[in-house]
């Protein structure tokens, strides 16, 4: 039997999980943290976020599960090795001065992304009160960012070739919280309507020298916690428990990791789909090229994809959970990162394609979204 919480405490030597360790007084970490709890969305770049991350062999799209070395012998022992774990996330924009003439007031820009990633390890028993964590930090320019809107969804992307390759997406929403609503709220207003970001984060690494697939291919679903930075501090001189990330994780994501959804298949896929593109553009070196081109703007495209569009000598697609799919072609040479949107039943099928040229370096850029027609 195969669970995928890391925050359950085995019990009576039985080969179950049972519930969280909850503690009755709330920790300092989970009262700083609530002083930033947000659910404001201003930007797609910046501020604090919490979720879970998952890992996919870039061969079949296969679930690749939490390296055991990570895992106590005892969750090991049990079978009970995680598919995903659960992250804390902090993305500050570092300004640079720019002034406009010599007798001018210079004015901020930002220029430069610093990411950084708190994991947290899994843990069971008195570990729960103190949990391990790694720390990562990134940084990424500003300027290889291309940015749109469409559909309600924020995109940006970007190819990044040092210190290793790799193509980024972001797909944010603004999605409601309803029982996603956090542990250790005393607000008793019944409305549900509140609304906070959601990302779909995707990493596709690539082979340095030949922009070949590399895995894995990183999957984070993540949702905004604050707008302002902690700057990953939250687990800095320890401290961190289970309380608290199930607080900004949330019960339910915990309980049910979104990397142990069904992906949707290519049979699916198959059919007509109906494009709308909505922008173009090439590295600009501002990270916001959001504006539609006189050539794509409104104009509606026909397209029929069988089986051999998605599977070939040429292309190969790869189904995630996450409503994401990624299909990478030979020639010429390209990665479509695609998320496909939520829709009520009876409606058409949606999705948002960003697509990478990488004969052209990486540096040309489309995204556009589709609906299927039946």
């Amino acid at each position: 039997m195969k669970h995928t919480n890391a925050f359950f405490i085995m019990s009576s030597f039985l080969p179950r999980l049972t519930a969280f360790m909850i503690r009755p007084q709330q920790s300092q970490t989970l009262r700083q943290t609530q002083k930033l709890f947000s659910t404001s969305s201003s930007s797609i770049l910046g501020g604090d976020y919490a979720g879970q991350r998952a890992n996919f062999s870039c061969i079949d799209g296969k679930l690749i599960p939490v390296p055991e070395h990570y895992v106590p012998e005892s969750m090991v022992e049990w079978g009970q090795v995680p598919s995903c774990l659960e992250i804390i996330v902090s993305e500050d924009l570092h300004t640079g001065a720019t002034a406009s003439t010599a007798n001018t007031s210079t004015t901020s820009t930002a220029h430069l992304l610093e990411r950084t990633t708190v994991t947290v390890m899994p843990e069971v028993g008195c570990g729960l009160d103190n949990l391990d964590t790694i720390k990562k930090k990134d940084e990424v320019p500003i300027g290889l960012y291309h940015t749109y809107e469409m559909n309600h969804v924020k995109v940006a992307t970007a190819f990044v070739k040092e210190p290793k390759s790799y193509i980024e997406c972001i797909f944010a929403q603004e999605m409601e919280l309803n029982e996603e609503k956090r542990q250790g709220d005393n607000d008793n207003d019944n409305d549900n309507t509140e609304k906070r970001m959601r990302r779909t984060r995707v990493r596709v690494n690539l082979q340095d020298s030949s922009n070949e697939l590399k895995s894995p291919i990183e999957i984070i679903r993540e949702h905004k916690t604050g707008e302002k930075s902690s700057h990953g501090t939250i687990a800095d001189g320890g401290g961190l428990d289970a309380r608290t990330v199930t607080q900004l994780v949330g019960t339910k994501n915990i309980s049910k990791p979104f990397c142990d959804e069904k992906a949707s298949t290519v049979e699916s896929l198959e059919g007509n789909w109906k494009a709308v593109l909505t922008g173009t553009g090439t590295s600009t070196g501002t990270g916001t090229d959001s504006s539609t081109s006189d050539d794509a703007a409104g104009k509606q495209s026909l397209f029929q994809f069988g089986a051999d569009h998605w599977n070939s000598d040429d292309s190969t697609t790869l189904n995630l959970p996450g409503g994401v799919h990624i299909r990478h072609c030979l020639s010429p040479r390209t990665i479509e990162v695609c998320l496909l949107l939520e829709s009520l039943d009876g409606l058409p099928m949606k999705r948002i394609v960003v697509k990478h040229d990488l004969d052209g370096h990486g540096a040309e850029v489309i995204c556009y979204s589709e609906e299927k027609v039946e």
